[in-house]
């Protein structure tokens, strides 16, 4: 239990150098201070949590820097590379109340779905168009055809990439309550079934509550 106090006022002291990119850290007699500077010059420590084995994880908060890492109270640092997508595959987005959420909305207001994509390198291609839900009473898709979400799961449409501006696929209120996956991608082989080897997509979750 000291562990656990030790470790959560660490974590809320590490905020206040959130923007110096600089850890504090504190020996337990609570009188010795030590700041640490990132490897990264511009790089600040952005969502610190203590892991399981006593040290701290961080993300760097750095638009060029695309890392978390890691820090014992040593202060030896450990630095991983975040994969980022290939250059020029298609990238879908999907967003609820124009947000990545997650995000909870009232059953009373409306819930906003839209979906685009950057078709990158692949436009023209065809593939298999998804945008699917897991609803608390199961899977159900969006037919584009009829502009209604029908409960299965389906595929959306099939035809060649493009780029999609913002397109609106749901924007309802009286939602029943419960939790909320919406997904939207494309799978690279045209033929009505998913291929999540070949699949690029995005999801958000959204929680509707009374």
């Amino acid at each position: 239990m000291k562990k656990w106090r030790f470790s959560s006022f660490v974590i809320c002291f590490f905020s206040i150098y959130l923007f110096f990119g600089l850890f504090s850290l504190m020996t337990p007699n609570g009188q010795t201070f030590t700041e640490i500077s990132l490897p990264p010059a511009s790089s600040g420590p952005l969502g610190i949590t203590a892991g399981p084995d006593g040290n701290l994880s961080f993300t760097e908060l750095d638009a060029n820097a695309n890392k978390t890492g890691n820090i014992t109270f040593a202060g030896v640092i450990t630095e991983f590379n975040v994969p980022t997508a290939v250059s020029g595959t298609p990238v879908p987005d999907i967003l609820a109340n124009n947000s990545k959420g997650p995000i909870t909305v009232s059953s009373k207001n409306p819930l906003l779905i839209t979906v685009s994509l950057d078709a990158g390198d692949h436009s023209g291609e065809n593939a298999d168009w998804w945008a699917v839900a897991m609803t608390p009473f199961g899977w159900y898709y969006y037919d584009v055809s009829s502009d209604i979400w029908k409960p299965n799961f389906v595929v959306t449409h099939k035809g060649p990439l493009l780029d999609l501006p913002p397109f609106e696929v749901l924007n309802q209120s009286g939602l029943p309550i419960g939790f909320y996956t919406f997904y939207f991608g494309v799978d690279m082989n045209m033929n009505g079934n998913l291929d999540l080897d070949k699949a690029f997509y995005d999801s958000v979750d959204v929680n509707v509550t009374q």
